[in-house]
This record gives structure tokens, sequence and C-alpha cells, in this order.
């Protein structure tokens, strides 16, 4: 392996250890990382960071307040503005416990968590925003990551020949996240490099420019056939062939060493893949995504759009060759694996297990919404009206499908003698009732002028944008300006099946020149 850290940097972290008041050293470790922790809490950052550097040094201080000692030393050089000291400090504390896994565990999370760009300065690389306007810009990313992991290797050896801890909350914690770093963090727009196998021999040199890496969707990977490329379970982690595969063979530690978790990772596996193969994937090509009309409903059966024709084993998804709609292997079935996390689960509220069960049935919740498939949905939100977390948000989803609503689209300008129309597009209801209202139009252009007469300093663009009175209607209560009944009807609806919108042009007995406020009540 190679890693260069500035030898100075190095020799100031323990000269910062040797430094720590004789008075913290003499006491146990404990009472140290509390009196760490009301200096942080108060602020006191640089007296902190020494506090926190005399817990790190005890070898026989509580695993917790070493990590938390770890996370808290990283937050005090961020407050300090002191980011390039962070690697000195992480390979210090790497070496002193370098047989403590816990630590070694918050050693690489803290790699993958800081900056990852600085400035090369003499050919020394500088963490974090540089003064003085020298040197060269450049990122850590990747070898941030394949020293996140080479950390990660080596605190899993140490875990591995430990079978007690491997029961703990604390391993479950570590495999979780030893599985972001090897998926590339949350960041789904790196999906696409699981497809490598990441040399971890060696450290990656730093490149050039900030490269955040961020961005755009490029669309699943496909293999040579233009299929989509799915990430099978190795027999061992040095039979994986890329990185993918590494992914999940640390994600199935934790069934191997805690069974009664299956459910955790049932889900990780099927939050990756929904945000690969998802129907929300479509979701930039805009109004086809959109709720599907009644219009809609026998075209393109077989088609590439046609969401709601899906079965459970079927989606359509962005891959890197464009739009497909292709079956998914039961292994590879988010929708299955979903099912699975929620019946593994526990499903009474207070179960250790029961916001596995909510994850899952929240997401198949979403996904047969976004496929439009909305009985099915309704069914889902109906569960979690009952027992969820949070049943009032629940309910409100469950009866945003299945009740009555209805919605004015947007209307211009039109011709007076005419009969006005309107689209209203609707869900589920049989009837809706019109009102509509004339709009004092002399009233509000007398307030403009006389507004404008007071010469403000300032003009108040809301008042003088008449435009927008509708708005102003609605959301500001400005009902000074609605006058009298002009007109009332009603209209009979024939709603879709399976709560599908349904858009209907109402042509109104509006005749006269104005303008009219109109108001629309569904039935029930």
């Amino acid at each position: 392996m190679i890693w260069r850290v500035p030898i100075v940097r190095l020799v100031y972290f323990l000269a910062m250890l040797l430094a720590v008041p004789a008075t913290l050293g003499a006491v146990e470790p404990a009472e140290q990382h509390k009196a760490a922790s009301r200096l942080f809490d108060e602020g006191n950052f640089q007296e902190a960071l020494g506090a926190y550097a005399a817990v790190l040094e005890q070898n026989r201080a509580d695993a917790k307040h070493l990590v938390a000692s770890v996370e808290r030393s990283i937050q005090c050089y961020q407050q300090l503005n002191r980011q390039q000291d962070t690697d000195a400090f992480l390979l210090g504390v790497a070496k002193t416990h370098a047989d403590n896994w816990p630590v070694l565990g918050a050693v690489a999370a803290s790699t993958m968590n800081q900056v990852h760009y600085g400035t090369l300065v003499a050919g020394e690389f500088q963490r974090g925003p540089h003064r003085g306007g020298t040197g060269k810009v450049v990122n850590s990313i990747a070898r941030d990551r394949v020293r996140a992991l080479q950390i990660y290797r080596q605190a899993f050896d140490l875990l591995s020949a430990s079978p007690v801890e491997q029961q703990s909350s604390e391993a479950f914690d570590f495999l979780q996240s030893y599985a972001s770093a090897l998926q590339h963090g949350s960041d789904v727009t790196q999906a696409w490099r699981l497809q490598d196998l990441t040399n971890l021999e060696e450290l990656p040199d730093y490149e050039e420019g900030w490269n955040f890496r961020g961005g755009e969707l490029r669309g699943a990977p496909v293999d040579t056939d233009g299929n989509p490329v799915f990430y099978e379970l190795p027999v061992s982690w040095d039979s994986a062939k890329n990185d993918g595969e590494r992914w999940r063979w640390v994600l199935a530690r934790i069934v191997d060493w805690q069974p009664e978790r299956r459910s955790a990772e049932l889900i990780a596996r099927a939050e990756f893949l929904l945000s690969q193969f998802g129907v929300q994937t479509l979701a930039e090509y805009g109004w086809w995504f959109g709720r599907q009309e009644a219009s809609d409903e026998g075209s393109n059966e077989t088609g590439t759009f046609a969401l709601h024709t899906l079965s459970d084993t079927e989606t359509i998804a962005r891959l890197a060759n464009g739009i497909k709609r292709f079956s998914l292997p039961d292994e590879h079935n988010y929708i299955k694996l979903f099912e699975q996390a929620a019946a593994a689960s526990g499903q009474a509220e207070g179960d250790a297990y029961f916001t596995q069960w909510e994850r899952g049935i929240t997401a198949l919740a979403n996904i047969y919404e976004n496929r439009r498939q909305y009985p099915r949905a309704a069914e889902y939100w109906a569960q979690l009206a009952q027992r969820g977390l949070n049943q009032k948000a629940a309910r409100d989803r469950y009866l945003q499908i299945t009740g009555n609503w209805g919605r004015f689209e947007p209307v211009a300008s039109q011709g007076a003698g005419t009969g006005a129309s309107v689209d209203f597009r609707y869900r589920n209801g049989k009837r809706v009732s019109f009102v509509a209202r004339r709009i004092e139009v002399k009233t509000l252009l007398d307030d403009v002028k006389a507004y404008l007469k007071q010469n403000p300093d300032r003009l108040n663009w809301e008042q003088l944008q008449i435009e927008n009175l509708g708005y102003r209607l609605v959301t500001k209560e400005q009902q000074k300006y609605v006058g009298a009944e002009v007109a009332r009807w009603s209209l009979d609806l024939q709603p879709a099946e399976k709560h599908i919108d349904r858009r209907v042009t109402v042509t109104t007995p509006l005749q006269e020149p104005g303008a009219y406020f109109v108001t629309a009540t569904m039935a029930g």
C-alpha cells in the first residue's frame, strides 16, 4: 500500500497527544470523554480536540467512547477550519487502535465523509479550502474511497474472528457502512462504477479539478447484448468479479451473522435495484410519467409507456442504451424483495424490526403509484394507515387515490359571446357542481390607481400584477374583488376505473364580457 502523509502533520498529532493536560490523563477514560463532550457542547473546539485526544490515547477506553471521540474530533477540525490536519489525525488513530475494529470502522467512515478536495502545494496535498491562491486544485474522491475500503477490510478481518461481537448492533451498523462505501455512498449517479473491481492494493493519485462526480443519471448499465447488468452473490470476497459482487457479499454477512436482520439486507438490495430499474427513472420524460387519463386507456398496451399494464415481474426503465421494457429475475426483482422484507419484519409497533416492515410497505405503495396501478397502491396505504408510525399521512395518501377529486386545468382568455369553456380533470367522482361569480374588475383597477397615486418608495409588484388575481383570490383571501353570483350549474361525470384521472371540457353559461371566479365542488 502507498499512502503519503506529511511527516510534520503526523508529528503534530503525536505532539498533540503528549500535550494533553496531566489532569485529564489521570482520570478514567469515561470521565475524560464526558469532559471532552462538555467542552465540545460549549463550543470550545480547540480544547475539546485535546481532550478527545486524551481519550483516544487510552487503549482501555470503551469502544463507544473511542468511536465518538473520532467523530467529534473530525467535527472539531471542521469547526476550526483545519481540514488539512484530518489525514494525519485519522492515520494516527488507525495506527494506535489497529486491533480495534469499531475504531477502525469510525476512521473508515470519517474518511468517506470528509471533504474530498484540496490543493497540491509543492507536491503536498492540503485538504479543504486553501488560502493564498497558489497550488493546483485536486480532488481525492477515488483515493479516499480506496483508503476507506482498506481500513474497512482491516476492521472486517478483526470482526470476523469474534463471533460474539458479530451479534452486536455495532457490527450491523459496520456492515451497512462498509457496503455503502463499496456502493459509492448514496450517489445513484455513480452506480455504473460497480462494474469495476477496485484495486485495493494501492491508493490512486489525486485527480485534477473538483470532480464532484454527481449530476445527471446516465441510465442503468447494460452488457454487450444491451441487457441490464445485475450483480450476483459471489462465493467469497476473493471470487467477486466486480465491486457490485463485493457489495452483495458484504450485505450477505448481515444475514450470516444476524439472521433476524434479513429484512435489512433485502431492503438494501431492493432500494438499489429500484433506483436503477424502477419506472421513476422515466420521470424526466415529462407528461408521459404523469397520471394516465382515460383517453390513453386503450393505447399502446404493450408499449414503452404503458406502465399500468406491467406485471409484478416486469419493469420499464431508462437504461444506458435507452428506455426498455424487460422482465426482472426473482433475485433482482425489487417488488419481490420488498415483499419478502415486509414479511420477514415485525408488524407490530414497538417490535424491534417494525421500521423495516414500514419501509417495505411504504416502498411498495409508492412503486404501484408510480406504475399507475392505483388499487394496489391504495391497499398498501391502507395497511400503513392502520398501523404505521405516521397513520395520518398514510390515510391522506389513501384518500388521495380513492377520494372524489377534481381540479381545473390552466385556461386562457376567451372571446365573449361564444360560451366560455374550461377543462376539468377529475378522479372517482360522478357529479360536480359549479358556481361562477363576477370579478369586480373596476374595483380592482381603481385600487391599483389609488396605490400608484400614493407614490410608494418601493412598489409592491404583487399588487400591480392584476393578471395574477386568481392566485391572489385563492391564497390571499382578497374576496373584496369577488362580486355576485351569476351562474350555477352541475354536470354528471363518468369516472374511469381503477382511480385513473379523466378530463372533460366544461362549457359554461358565461356569455358576457368580464372576468369570473369559478369554483367546483365534487359530490362526496
